[in-house]
């Protein structure tokens, strides 16, 4: 008799990664630990009964794909920590939950699996079972696609095609879209184009006008010059320069009007896809998107891509400075 139960045998566990042991016991089924025909583990330092334990009954009441993977993920099998998030986030087997999908997804990409990480950016950047965050997003794809993940790749290539979470870049949407064999290829050619530059910011089968329309910024300055008097310019550009995101909206607007500076649509679609991929979610960022695109309707595919290459190369300047 132990703890209230009464143990018949005791075996060691089969295929065991640790050292524990089996205990064959009489019991009555509660439901968790305490069960006829008992099943404890017994570590080195004594009876113990893991939070995960399931009863025979809880084991009935799941479907065997996810019993398959259940003790390997909690033991820290990554490849099972990505099937159980699969499973909770199809509800296969097992009530639906986007929490626990979420978790078993992380459990695994932080531990370097590639479809775990793609799945996770996937949620972040829907807001499905974890805050919603096109940073993270990008974050867990950009590890995937390092891996040669395809869907982190086609999914890392949308974001800087619509500039979602990073500046818009076609040249790098290219580039992912092309890395994906074989079909990325053809895709690659059908959005971007022989030149790699799209006639619109939307894949082929939503393509609609795009609106010219720019409008000043939605945004409250302080300690900065009224943004409506053309003498602000300068010190809206030195703010822009040092970083502040919304001074550089207020910057791609004046340059798309000619307000205190001569008009220049490439300098407007630079700052404003700056501006668009370092803000937060808001009303200040949808202005700057529509912005951007509103310059990008009135410019030609290599004035786009120019003005791309102009934000790339801030960012990356900027990033160096401050480390």
């Amino acid at each position: 008799m132990t703890n209230g139960v009464s143990v018949s045998r005791i075996v060691p566990a089969e295929k065991a990664r640790s050292p524990i042991w089996v205990i064959d016991a009489d019991g009555p089924d509660t439901g968790q630990c305490g069960m006829k025909r008992l099943i404890l583990t017994v570590l080195l330092f004594g009876l113990a009964c893991p939070a995960w334990a399931q009863s025979p009954s809880q084991l009935r009441g799941r479907q065997p794909a996810v019993n398959q993977v259940w003790v390997p993920a909690h033991r820290g099998d990554p490849a099972a920590q990505y099937s159980l998030g699969l499973l909770y986030g199809s509800g296969n087997g097992i009530a639906k939950n986007l929490f626990e999908a979420a978790k078993w997804y992380r459990r695994a990409a932080d531990q370097g699996h590639a479809k775990a990480q793609a799945m996770l950016g996937v949620l972040y950047t829907s807001g499905l079972g974890v805050p919603q965050s096109h940073p993270e997003a990008i974050k867990w794809w950009r590890r995937a696609a390092d891996q040669g993940d395809a869907d982190a790749r086609f999914n890392l290539g949308m974001a800087y095609w619509k500039g979602e979470g990073v500046t818009q870049d076609f040249d790098k949407a290219n580039s992912l879209f092309r890395s994906m064999a074989p079909a990325g290829n053809s895709y690659a050619r059908s959005v971007l184009g022989t030149r790699s530059a799209p006639r619109s910011s939307r894949r082929p089968e939503e393509a609609a006008p795009q609106s010219s329309r720019i409008d000043p910024p939605r945004q409250a300055r302080s300690g900065l010059p009224d943004p409506s008097s053309p003498s602000s310019f300068p010190a809206y550009l030195s703010a822009a320069q040092a970083g502040d995101a919304n001074a550089q909206s207020q910057v791609g607007y004046m340059y798309a009007v000619g307000l205190g500076i001569a008009r220049d649509l490439v300098e407007a679609h630079r700052w404003n896809n700056i501006a668009a991929a370092r803000l937060p979610a808001g009303r200040v960022r949808e202005s700057a998107i529509s912005n951007r695109n509103a310059a990008a309707a009135q410019m030609s595919p290599e004035q786009i891509l120019k003005a791309q290459r102009l934000a790339r190369d801030w960012l990356s300047a900027f990033d160096k400075r401050r480390r």
